[in-house]
């Protein structure tokens, strides 16, 4: 019997980025056409953990370790796991990245001050990616081409076997 193939899709990007909005709408996409797929967002797992919001001052890179382990855990079984973290530290992603086998990091790249007026604060502490599998540029596009660029990239095969989207969108 086929075991199906799970894996990580890693949104980074300062925060403000939009991150979330893309990662839910490749989400959608993605589940419409029948697909494994669980979002796991920073804040969402935080709250179902019981561990409440993140208090000022939490070590940058605790809640994305968990993210890690959580989604090496889902695309264990087949899911293919979409997470939106903090992303600020490269440590726990490229963690993630040696722990699942099939792993892309979405880098959401936006510029600071467009991040900033939308978060209402700088994110001193982001550290971009130095080799994302994909980049995308937010500035000058809506969320839903932002999302059309993931899941393009889903299609061609870059993220490992081509994933069948479209089947489950109308034509």
């Amino acid at each position: 019997m086929d075991q199906p193939t799970g894996g990580c899709l890693w949104f980074s990007g300062r925060e403000g980025a939009g991150k979330r909005t893309i990662a839910a709408l490749v989400v959608a996409t993605m589940r419409a056409d029948g697909l494994g797929v669980e979002l796991l967002e920073r804040d969402v797992v935080r709250d179902g953990l019981g561990l409440g919001p993140a208090p000022d001052g939490d070590d940058l890179g605790a809640d994305d370790r968990r993210l890690a382990w959580l989604a090496s855990r889902f695309a264990e079984h087949g899911v293919v796991a979409v997470v939106v973290g903090r992303s600020s530290r490269r440590e726990p992603v490229e963690l993630a990245r040696l722990a699942i086998r099939r792993f892309a990091e979405v880098f959401v790249d936006t510029p600071p001050e467009l991040a900033h007026e939308r978060a209402g604060r700088v994110d001193l502490a982001f550290e971009a990616p130095v080799h994302p599998e994909l980049r995308v540029v937010t500035h000058d596009r809506t969320p839903d081409a932002s999302a059309a660029q993931v899941v393009s990239f889903l299609e061609s095969g870059a993220f490992g076997p081509a994933l069948p989207t479209g089947a489950g969108r109308p034509g």
